[in-house]
């Protein structure tokens, strides 16, 4: 047998076909993600150990988009069960993380030089202490906790109910990106008489930060679609 009989060659080059479907494309690899880049690049919500009962309403309507978006309707209309959960506007909240969308729009606005950087996140956050009257260790308090929780859960509702309220939705998320940078940037057990103490990032790391974007979770998102 000839060797063009024992193989079958393509008019596009030299080689078999197999070989030649995309000759003249180079197709690099994605890119890996590191355990470095999930940690600081991504903004994840971690559920308590007993999940809000909007969180798990949402989690049981994943497989119909219309259940879920009823869900969402009655928690952002504080029906019951959900009376009083929903963040219709930040400044509604009480402390330091009223303020969080104005301060988290700063920082997003500044040019991002690693060090001068955290340092800037230092100044805001101390000042948004001082202003509200709180200690660095505002930022484990359980108040805290449950606030960012409550923003979390009205971020939910409103990537449920599309259109319904841009302009809160982008508060929200700021918000959840400054709680973000906050528990990996920020001692929680700083001095008081000193503010908050800033860790000493690396320059990847501080540039991720900067960057966060907000995943949801995978237990309720993506909806189904729409029948």
């Amino acid at each position: 047998m000839t060797e063009t009989g024992s193989k079958a060659w393509t008019a596009l080059g030299e080689g078999p076909a197999s070989d030649q479907l995309l000759p003249h494309v180079d197709r690099p690899p994605w890119p890996e993600v590191t355990d470095e880049t999930l940690r600081y690049g991504f903004v994840s919500y971690t559920p308590a150990a007993a999940p809000s009962a909007f969180f798990a309403a949402l989690v049981a309507a994943r497989s119909r988009r219309d259940q879920a978006q009823a869900e969402a309707l009655k928690f952002v209309e504080g029906q019951e069960p959900y009376a009083g959960a929903f963040v219709a506007r930040l400044g509604d909240l009480a402390g330091p993380v009223r303020d969080f969308p104005r301060v988290a729009a700063a920082l997003q606005a500044d040019a991002v030089k690693p060090a001068s950087w955290l340092k800037a996140v230092k100044v805001d956050l101390d000042a948004l202490l001082a202003r509200h009257g709180g200690e660095p260790g505002y930022f484990a308090s359980p108040g805290y906790r449950e606030a960012i929780d409550r923003i979390w859960q009205s971020y939910f509702a409103l990537v449920v109910l599309p259109g319904y309220d841009q302009a809160l939705l982008a508060d929200l998320a700021r918000s959840l990106w400054l709680a973000h940078l906050v528990d990996l940037a920020v001692a929680p057990g700083a001095s008081t008489s000193k503010g908050v103490t800033v860790l000493d990032l690396t320059p990847g790391q501080v540039t991720q930060l900067a960057n966060a974007t907000i995943v949801l979770p995978s237990a309720v998102f993506p909806l189904s679609p729409s029948r």
